[in-house]
């Protein structure tokens, strides 16, 4: 893995695909970020949320508003966690 640092003080941090001294192709892909998997644009879901206050409390918390979208990703998951899939920071679906 490795640390590309940016303009804007962050480090993008990329993945292998290949292995040392694994013959590549052109066109072939090589590594993965966190924006991409399997060389494919990963953008993931746009979702509502709201940032608010309690009396000065919880100031950094997001909020799903719809009941329905906890459901959904809920069940999304719980789908990742029963095939496998580690989580990362404690969400799943994040590589």
């Amino acid at each position: 893995m490795t640390e590309t640092p940016t303009i804007h003080e962050t480090i993008i941090y990329h993945k292998p695909c290949v292995k040392r001294g694994e013959k590549v192709t052109a066109g072939q892909i090589i590594a993965d970020s966190a924006d991409t998997k399997d060389g494919e644009l990963a953008l993931g879901t746009n979702l509502l949320v709201a940032y608010m206050t309690w009396y000065g409390h919880n100031f950094e918390d997001g909020i799903v508003i719809s009941d329905r979208q906890v459901d959904v990703y809920w069940m999304e998951f719980k789908k990742d966690a029963e095939n496998g899939n580690k989580a990362r920071h404690g969400i799943s679906g994040i590589r």
